[in-house]
């Protein structure tokens, strides 16, 4: 990060954090979406009462 020398820590971090981070988030979160709770448990209650 030569080209921000001088400026403070914060500044860095957040800039950092707004072309590093956040848009790797965005990929992740698009990429990886967890499973529906509402549906597993569906489906457990369901395969309990058959079993």
């Amino acid at each position: 990060m030569a080209f921000m020398k001088g400026k403070p820590l914060v500044t860095k971090v957040a800039a950092l954090a707004r072309y590093g981070l956040l848009p790797g988030a965005m990929v992740a979160a698009l990429v990886y979406s967890p499973p529906n709770s509402s549906s597993l448990s569906t489906n457990r209650a369901s395969a309990a009462t058959t079993n």
